[in-house]
């Protein structure tokens, strides 16, 4: 009984490792398209960001220009 414990065969290590090591690939790989994802998501704030920041400084380009044709038209 104690041979059969000893032998690697007997407890299936090699598949058992075989098994692991695919899962541990799995488990990278998904770890991987999620960091691509968040980096994305991050990349697409930024540009949100750069949007709305254009936004305000063409409505406050417009008001200032309103302002001025307001103080030359005297009112």
């Amino acid at each position: 009984m104690l041979a059969c414990v000893s032998d690697p065969a007997y407890l299936e290590i090699p598949q058992r490792v075989e098994i692991m090591n695919h899962r541990v690939s799995v488990i990278g790989d998904m770890l991987e398209m999620l960091r691509d994802h968040l980096n994305g998501s991050h990349g697409e704030f930024l540009e949100w960001i750069v949007i709305i920041l254009i936004a305000v400084e063409i409505f406050l380009g417009l008001l200032t220009i309103s302002v001025e044709v307001a103080k030359y038209n005297g009112y």
